[in-house]
């Protein structure tokens, strides 16, 4: 029985900031920079360069002026051009929709000309080049010929010099919820100024003391940065979302949200803040044990090694309860050592051991390590939790889940360095400037 031959067209828009490694193929073609900046003067013919290469013997890529968005999600899209846009600079650029012919070990060069009308107002104005990749895989079983087109864009961004520039914004619809007494705040920054900025947020939560009960960072939707910044253009939102790092007991707070921004590159920061109440009722959660509000990362503990190896891996205790938890960490097995072996963890805080592992030469080094962690706060009486930690030889351990957060090596007693904006942040591009457009290869 034959199959009759059919064929399946695939489009993929490859965007700086998100990059499809898993599905691009190696042989696409790749364009770099990611992500431009380009300083223009008003009446001028100016101009900006992109490379473009390819690893096929030779293609055919076409290249177009686009206006671009960036929604409060994060996600770029290509924008409608009826869509009103005072920011849009894609009227300026003078390249008309082209096709270029690659070839492969031939870099080709390619200067954008621009052209800023006089009487343009100072500031920042926003386009895309987008690069249409059709490409077609060898047929396959079944007679399926699949045809994958891909697009992406470079992000451009023109500086026009002049006039007045304006850097201002404010949160938006500030929300908590709490679960199992763990408060969790969603927010909106809005950029209300004329100009792009780079966004920090981070909340305060105090009790009716006005005491400090617990400061977290609260993430950018779809941020690539650790403290979860985001670009966020002229007139554009952005979503932000953070949990506490502890459990606050039953009775009324204030939450604070801190919002600091400003423009990309310079030292001055600005900062707007909301405040709001909530309540934290009595539930279950409040009557655990202290043992089980600590939460152990990496999850699960997992160590590649080879047999007669002599291997340390760090592991983080962060007690998200209401208590200080002492606890100790015991195996029976002779092959692992904790240092150190009693831990102090206040509410909020993390604290590293550091797991040693030394295998015999002559065994097999695939185990399971039993591991137990006392709260011996409690005394005699004091809760167990069972672990383990996982054993493999090189290379053939499964691929563990990337953590958003790493761990961090602090002292208990100190403050957490989870608090928020700081006066120097790491600042993110809209674009991954390091990566190529194609996929970061």
């Amino acid at each position: 029985m034959s199959a009759s031959r059919s064929s399946r067209s695939i489009v993929l828009l490859c965007l700086p900031l998100y990059i499809f490694l898993a599905i691009v193929p190696v042989w696409a073609a790749e364009v770099e920079p990611g992500f431009v900046r380009k300083s223009v003067r008003v009446g001028k013919l100016e101009s900006f360069g992109i490379t473009l290469r390819t690893g096929q013997v030779q293609e055919k890529v076409s290249i177009q002026p686009v206006n671009f968005a960036i929604d409060h999600l994060g996600q770029i899209s290509i924008a409608k051009d009826d869509v009103e846009n005072p920011f849009s600079a894609k009227q300026w650029c003078q390249l008309k929709p082209t096709e270029v012919i690659l070839r492969k070990g031939a870099d080709k060069q390619l200067k954008i000309p621009v052209r800023i009308p006089p009487g343009t107002p100072g500031g920042e104005y926003f386009m895309a080049l987008q690069v249409h990749n059709p490409l077609t895989t060898a047929q396959r079983d079944q007679g399926l010929n699949v045809n994958i087109e891909m697009s992406f864009l470079v992000l451009v961004v023109l500086d026009v010099k002049g006039g007045r520039r304006t850097v201002a914004g404010k949160v938006l619809e500030p929300k908590i919820s709490v679960k199992d007494a763990f408060p969790t705040i969603n927010a909106t920054f809005e950029n209300s100024g004329t100009v792009s900025v780079i966004s920090r947020m981070a909340a305060v939560i105090r009790n009716e003391d006005r005491q400090v009960m617990d400061k977290f960072v609260v993430f950018a939707s779809a941020s690539q940065q650790q403290d979860g910044q985001a670009f966020v253009m002229p007139r554009g939102q952005r979503d932000y979302s953070g949990e506490g790092n502890r459990k606050l007991p039953p009775g009324r707070y204030s939450a604070e949200m801190v919002s600091q921004f400003g423009v990309q590159g310079s030292k001055e920061k600005r900062r707007t803040k909301t405040s709001f109440e909530f309540e934290v009722e009595e539930s279950e959660a409040h009557n655990v044990s202290p043992i089980d509000d600590v939460v152990i990362k990496p999850d699960p503990l997992i160590l590649e090694m080879p047999s007669g190896g002599t291997q340390f891996m760090t592991v983080g205790f962060k007690n998200r309860g209401l208590k200080t938890v002492e606890a100790e960490l015991r195996s029976e097995n002779p092959t692992i050592s904790f240092f150190p072996k009693k831990v102090k963890i206040l509410p909020g805080k993390t604290m590293n051991v550091r797991f040693g592992v030394k295998l015999p030469a002559t065994e097999d080094p695939r185990r399971d390590i039993p591991i137990q962690i006392k709260d011996v706060t409690q005394g005699a009486e004091g809760k167990v939790r069972d672990l383990k930690l996982s054993i493999y030889a090189p290379g053939t351990a499964p691929a563990p889940e990337e953590n958003r957060k790493e761990v961090k090596s602090e002292d208990s007693n100190k403050e957490d360095k989870n608090e928020g904006p700081s006066d120097t942040p790491k600042e993110e591009k809209p674009a991954d400037v390091d990566r190529k457009g194609s996929g970061g290869k």
